[in-house]
């Protein structure tokens, strides 16, 4: 529901969030507004109504990483470690001057213009695998639902215009950072590339440091510079002094913060190894194929593998057992995720493979993600 600009009453802003209370002050510091929400009130000294411009923010909290009310990441002057906690909290909330004329403009079904999600199975990452963590980074220019948008924010918070194009996509595992690889150039590149903007991005490899853990937090943020001589190089694992400043502000990717994972070894001792190399549709027989190749030799002794395809939020399982000789082809009838096929529909199919010698104890070998229109 949105609210007008004009005319706004107290009624208006209780049925929009679905409250019974009469006070202006409990209104604007409900739990149920949409921090997403452009408009919305906002921790600022003064009792009359705001301008476009002191939406973004009073200078107290844009210095410290707020702006629009959210806590978004961290300045030059904070540590890179702060970025686990930079949650897009909505901490600008007003604690005085509550000011009902904030809600002009208000949308609940606001969303933020960027976000993401990580590709890891069973909340495990495997330390000793190639690319053990991938994600998405969905970004689009517009405002969605009369939402904020992060060049709103990073203009507000960095005093200059936004460009996605001038931003590296980077992980923080506990205090070990680098910069991501683009899954389609297999290079290190800024999100956006010219006209192209690549949303699929993965980590090559795992701290050593950290093998040993049983848990990690992970964070995935924004970062215009990551080579500064002297400072810092997140070209390659770069570990955060505690007591050191970041030298360069930074910002988190919504729903990637503060992430915690488990560390684990993926023990394939006696099993070969395979490389996902592709899924495919095939609309001649309605159905997908996963495809695959040997990271080094077929298996010399009867091994199972068990291919698990999730989309539409449905995961699938097939499991194939090799000894030398022919080796079949996983596929996956569209009608075992509910789906049918030729109407076009663009979908996120995610595709892992696990490893067992007794078809019981399976170890996790490999994962793609993709997009299909079927």
């Amino acid at each position: 529901m949105k609210l007008g600009l004009n005319d706004i009453s107290i009624s208006d802003v209780r049925s929009v969030l679905g409250t019974d209370t009469y006070k202006v002050s409990e209104l604007c510091t409900h739990p149920n507004i949409n921090k997403y929400s452009e408009r919305k009130p906002i921790n600022y000294p003064k009792t009359s109504g705001l301008t476009p411009t002191e939406f973004k923010g009073h200078i107290s909290d844009i210095v410290n990483g707020i702006a629009y009310g959210l806590q978004v990441g961290v300045g030059g002057s904070e540590n890179m470690l702060d970025l686990h906690s930079a949650n897009w909290e909505y901490k600008g909330k007003p604690v005085n001057n509550f000011r009902l004329g904030d809600f002009r403009g208000y949308n609940s079904l606001a969303k933020i213009n960027i976000n993401g999600y990580v590709n890891i199975s069973d909340n495990t990452i495997f330390s000793d695998m190639t690319n053990p963590i991938s994600c998405s980074i969905i970004y689009s220019d517009n405002a969605i639902n009369d939402g904020v948008r992060i060049q709103d924010i990073l203009d507000a918070l960095s005093g200059s215009l936004f460009d996605i194009g001038d931003y590296y996509p980077c992980v923080i595992i506990d205090n070990w950072i680098r910069v991501m690889v683009n899954s389609q150039t297999d290079s290190i590149t800024r999100i956006k590339v010219g006209d192209t903007l690549y949303q699929r991005f993965y980590v090559p490899d795992i701290p050593s440091a950290l093998h040993s853990k049983d848990n990690v937090t992970v964070t995935f943020f924004l970062v215009k510079n990551i080579y500064r001589e002297g400072l810092y190089d997140y070209r390659d694992w770069y570990l955060v002094q505690e007591d050191v400043v970041s030298g360069e502000s930074a910002y988190t990717i919504p729903e990637m913060v503060g992430l915690n994972f488990q560390i684990a070894s993926s023990e394939l001792q006696g099993i070969s190894k395979i490389r996902l190399t592709g899924v495919s549709y095939i609309s001649t027989q309605n159905n997908l194929s996963v495809s695959f190749e040997w990271v080094d030799n077929r298996p010399t002794k009867l091994t199972y593998y068990r291919f698990d395809v999730q989309m539409a939020g449905i995961r699938v399982s097939k499991t194939i057992s090799i000894s030398g000789g022919i080796v079949p082809i996983p596929t996956f009838s569209l009608d075992e995720f509910g789906i049918i096929g030729g109407t076009n529909t663009q979908y996120d199919v995610r595709a892992s493979v696990y490893g067992s010698l007794d078809n019981n104890d399976f170890k996790y070998i490999d994962s793609i993600t993709t997009k299909l229109t079927i």
